[in-house]
């Protein structure tokens, strides 16, 4: 299923993903090394609850993950 495309704007995606992931064998930590590629503050990049993609997350969130994980496969 990857990455849920309804994701619109900063919050909440990589929330989702990781939740269906886990679904599968996973190893929940990183390897080293690690590189994180610094910018600066984005315009707009708040998270506050009323955000497209937070608000999305909690409404996804709702719903047990194997029925988005069938949601996903049909949409393909």
């Amino acid at each position: 299923g990857g990455f849920d495309e309804r994701f619109v704007g900063w919050g909440g995606e990589d929330n989702e993903f990781w939740e269906r992931a886990q679904t599968r064998k996973v190893y929940p930590y990183g390897y080293l090394p690690l590189v994180h590629l610094w910018h600066g503050l984005q315009p707009g990049k708040k998270y506050p609850s009323s955000a497209p993609g937070v608000a999305l997350y909690q409404k996804l969130s709702e719903l047990p993950v194997q029925e988005r994980i069938r949601f996903l496969r049909a949409e393909q």
